[in-house]
């Protein structure tokens, strides 16, 4: 006989045990969906504030502008000596002319009130006052305390919210100097109460969003524009933002961030902060994160909801359980059971008592949004494993996971990597200063963004914009981290090849036109050499100075030769010849010193190429080889064929190359010698390249090698 109400235990707990799975995947779901979320609208604020930094400067940068030109204006200079005089007669000619003057700015401009001081404050002109305030010293002490202090320089005040000033305003003020002396103060009044709606209402277009200035008076932190919000805390609101933790605290003392935290009302809400120089101001651009999370928080009631459901079902089919009920609800088991097993697409026939069918229903609409939740979950990861290199660490650095991409771009496999750090992929490139403020950003609670180079397995150099986020446990303190990298490689090096580009065509078009202006006079002067050489005859002693001239003269012709051979191109003229005329046609070009012997090819074989460009790069490997060799030396010249190749070597006894120095041999302006342009060898590589062939060199002895393209009869 079956125990029914053991039975009853039995289904229920299967039921309940059936739920798991859903809950796991869905905090999982939800979990990486509130950091993409989190990290979407933490970008939006920080592009608020941004915008609103430099509106705020552009605006307070005109206004400074403005009053500078003011005071330096033909009329202010001219009469500003008689206002400021003890001559009342010459005193109400300038106020004649200056009035009127400056009710035109003020009402051109907007200004409130304009003012005209002396060094003791008292006013001796005000625009926009009562007349019986307009001859009364200005009486604002913190401002006048302020202009004494900044005398002799343009100068910013705060905003002023006192009884006398009924609106939110900023005086902006420069010294009145005539002839090197300061008699007094231009000082303009901006009321910024409608700038300050006009610029901070990006965010009032959300529900909860909101932006607030702040300003520190060196003695306490006001808040400059109206709330949106009330607050219906016990702390004042003058309490909460003094904290130092609070995004406006931070945002006067020139720190910039972003992230979650709490505002005025002590209400949780994402937020980007910032600092603006010019005004001594923060800003601060918050939305509450319930309104932020609302998708997160919505699929956890759909969640909620779901498991509810099903624990209810599974009670109720406990009570109502009978012998019949033992079959369904072993079904029910086998499907959660293969649900378990990752087996998403279970469906259960509802049949039998009203209970089981209820109960199937339930399981099946259970198993269809798990199903729904699951796909967009793989989605996600999908998406993030094509698009991006992951992995996780643990809360010491160590790296409990990668993804395939991840090793693709490392080269590492995952038995690799797996229980080691990221110091497998340093490049060297980074200071350890910048390693060590990534860990301290990420284990103070932060996310890290920057871009990093590393280095794979192979040696290959790769670049990565890099996200580091961590994961905290229901204490709040760091479980692991979550790296998101995404391959810059291509985007850095087209960069760096497109400013190598735009700086050699510069040097190309300049070193050409150089160059051609530098043949005539040297031509002249070796002209004039020869001439010279004739008139001393037998000179010894001159004569050997005339071919040290003349030894510099071929050397600045073969610079310039450089020159224009790399930078001038040259439709390719292909012609059947032979290697020895083409060795030889170079030597008769160069000035083969006497202690070094050349070693010229026993054998002749016949090339087809651009004899006067193979020339060219032959007489630049061979003055390559001169320029090696410090005294005594030889120069060997190889020639070898077979069916499909002609290889020419050029082999000298000099020191050889360094192996850093190989590396970069054939790159434009790369020179090892302290004459050289740097350009000899390039053009090696540029003919070479054009005739479909390659060079190469090896050191220890270095050896110059040439391969190029045997041309048969039929395809000549």
């Amino acid at each position: 006989m079956v125990n029914y109400s053991n039975n009853t235990l039995l289904i229920s707990i299967i039921l309940l045990v059936s739920v798991i799975p859903l809950m796991i995947f869905g905090i999982y779901d939800i979990e990486i969906e509130s950091k993409l979320i989190e990290e979407q609208q933490l970008s939006i604020l920080k592009e608020i504030v941004s915008s609103q930094k430099e509106k705020i400067t552009n605006f307070f940068n005109e206004r400074l502008s403005d009053v500078i030109v003011s005071s330096n204006l033909p009329f202010i200079q001219n009469n500003a000596a008689n206002l400021f005089g003890t001559d009342m007669v010459k005193k109400s000619m300038a106020l004649e002319i200056l009035k009127p003057a400056f009710e035109t700015i003020r009402s051109t401009n907007g200004y409130n009130h304009i003012w005209m001081v002396d060094n003791n404050l008292q006013t001796h002109l005000g625009i926009g006052v009562d007349l019986h305030e307009s001859s009364k010293p200005l009486t604002l002490p913190q401002f006048s305390q302020d202009v004494v202090m900044m005398k002799n320089g343009l100068y910013l005040s705060d905003v002023y919210l006192g009884p006398f000033l009924k609106t939110s305003e900023i005086f902006v003020s420069v010294p009145i100097i005539i002839d090197g002396v300061p008699l007094g103060y231009l000082i303009y009044d901006i009321d910024v109460t409608n700038f300050f709606k006009d610029t901070l209402f990006e965010l009032e277009l959300s529900k909860t969003g909101e932006t607030v200035l702040v300003q520190n008076d060196g003695i306490d932190i006001h808040i400059l524009n109206p709330l949106r919000f009330p607050s219906d805390t016990k702390m004042s609101i003058n309490e909460i933002i003094q904290d130092i933790e609070s995004p406006t605290y931070k945002a006067t003392f020139d720190v910039r961030g972003s992230g979650l935290t709490t505002d005025y009302r002590l209400k949780e809400v994402l937020a980007a902060w910032d600092y603006v120089p010019l005004t001594r101001w923060g800003i601060v651009a918050k939305i509450d994160s319930a309104e932020a999370f609302a998708p997160v928080i919505q699929k956890q009631n759909d969640i909620a909801v779901v498991v509810v459901i099903l624990t209810l079902s599974s009670l109720v089919v406990g009570l109502g359980l009978s012998r019949i009920a033992i079959n369904p609800l072993k079904k029910i088991e086998d499907a959660a059971t293969r649900i378990i097993q990752k087996n998403y697409d279970v469906e259960i026939n509802p049949s039998g008592p009203k209970e089981h069918k209820t109960i199937a229903k339930s399981f099946n609409l259970m198993t269809k949004t798990l199903k729904v939740s699951i796909n967009e979950l793989e989605s996600f990861r999908h998406a993030l494993d094509e698009s991006s290199d992951v992995a996780i660490t643990d809360k010491n650095g160590i790296i409990t996971f990668a993804n395939d991409k991840f090793c693709q771009i490392s080269k590492y496999s995952k038995k690799e990597l797996i229980g080691k750090n990221h110091n497998v992929l340093k490049s060297g490139f980074h200071s350890e200063q910048f390693y060590k403020n990534m860990w301290n950003t990420i284990c103070s609670g932060k996310v890290w963004h920057d871009q990093i180079q590393n280095k794979a397995k192979d040696g290959t150099i790769y670049w990565n914009d890099l996200v580091i986020v961590p994961i905290f446990n229901n204490n709040g303190e760091i479980q692991e981290y979550i790296s998101i990298r995404r391959d810059i490689t291509e985007r850095i090096n087209l960069h760096a090849q497109r400013v190598k580009d735009e700086k050699m065509i510069t040097l190309g078009n300049f070193s050409s036109r150089l160059a051609h202006d530098m043949r005539n006079p040297l031509s002249i002067i070796q002209m004039s050499l020869d001439n010279i050489r004739l008139l001393y005859g037998e000179d010894k002693t001159k004569q050997e100075s005339f071919k040290k001239i003349e030894r510099s003269i071929s050397r600045m012709v073969h610079q310039i030769d450089d020159v224009l051979n790399f930078v001038k191109e040259k439709p390719m003229k292909f012609n059947k010849t032979k290697t020895s005329k083409i060795i030889f046609d170079s030597l008769d070009s160069i000035i083969i010193p006497t202690a070094i012997e050349i070693v010229t090819p026993e054998n002749d074989v016949d090339i087809t190429c651009d004899e006067k460009q193979l020339v060219i790069a032959m007489n630049n490997l061979i003055l390559n080889a001169i320029q090696s060799i410090s005294d005594n030396g030889t120069i060997k010249i190889r020639v070898e064929e077979d069916f499909d190749e002609i290889t020419i070597e050029v082999e000298d006894s000099g020191a050889g190359i360094s192996a850093d120095q190989l590396e970069n041999i054939f790159e434009p302006l790369f020179t090892t010698k302290q004459h050289g342009t740097g350009l000899g060898l390039a053009s090696v590589k540029a003919i070479i390249h054009s005739h479909g062939g390659i060079v190469s060199v090896t050191s220890s002895p270095t050896v110059f090698t040439i391969i190029l393209p045997k041309v048969h009869d039929e395809e000549n």
